[in-house]
């Protein structure tokens, strides 16, 4: 080994040595992106991001749910749960390369409204304020994470997109509702938009209906295992859980 080596230089022992300084390694001609830098490569928009057509396609739809109740032990999650693609063009209607948009400035953001009304299910009163409590305590009706990030993912077909995943969402209330999704951008001139500046939104789509069951009400069994059960074949309905054939066979 070189004694003269310029990055390590062995002392008596070879047990110890001196490690090189950091600023031997720092180049003289690296420069870091200033504000005024940052600024000069954004769109001359109000937020700095381009001027673009954002549309919203909801590839997987909630179809039905149990309640969950003002209980925190027993939540199940709606089935399926949504997942939502964004679509962006640019002026010209022509697609934008994915890799061109900062997705995860990007959030979709859930609210739950009643069926054949503009009225927010986002609300419930609470239980204890039905029983001679002075003061209403409201909490919310949808539980879990209402806000999803924009993620880079491949679908079932192999193809990339940006989409939007909620991963756990539960209801309290029974009932009738729909969902709608509207985009934001949390960026800001290159910062993020801590709430300081208003942020607008860019795209909104609204879900098919999805109906919550009560416990005693949520359909664990499909019309076609209820008449197979009925012929003698042993599967679990709601009437015979231990898989048992209760009916008469003709």
């Amino acid at each position: 080994m070189d004694q003269n080596n310029e990055n390590f230089e062995h002392g008596p022992s070879t047990q110890s040595f001196k490690r090189p300084r950091a600023q031997d390694y720092v180049r003289q001609d690296i420069q870091y992106a200033t504000r005024e830098m940052i600024q000069a490569t954004l769109a001359s928009t109000q937020t700095g991001i381009p001027n673009w057509k954002y549309s919203l396609c909801i590839v997987q739809k909630s179809e039905r749910a149990r309640m969950c109740g003002f209980g925190e032990k027993d939540r199940r999650s709606l089935s399926p749960l949504p997942i939502v693609q964004l679509f962006v063009s640019d002026e010209n209607g022509k697609p934008v390369d994915i890799e061109n948009i900062e997705y995860n400035f990007f959030v979709l953001h859930a609210t739950p409204y009643k069926c054949g009304t503009r009225e927010e299910a986002s609300l419930v009163i609470h239980p204890t304020s039905q029983l001679g409590f002075k003061n209403q305590t409201n909490t919310r009706n949808l539980l879990g994470n209402l806000i999803a990030s924009g993620r880079k993912l491949k679908d079932h077909e192999g193809k990339s997109g940006i989409f939007f995943v909620y991963q756990d969402l539960s209801i309290r209330t029974d009932g009738d509702f729909y969902f709608e999704f509207n985009l934001m951008y949390l960026g800001f001139q290159g910062m993020v938009n801590i709430g300081v500046h208003p942020m607008s939104v860019l795209a909104s789509v609204e879900s098919d209906p999805f109906v919550a069951y009560s416990a005693k009400k949520f359909p664990e069994t499909t019309p076609l295992s209820r008449a197979f059960s009925s012929q003698g074949i042993k599967i679990a309905t709601r009437s015979d859980k231990k898989g048992r054939n209760t009916s008469q066979e003709q």
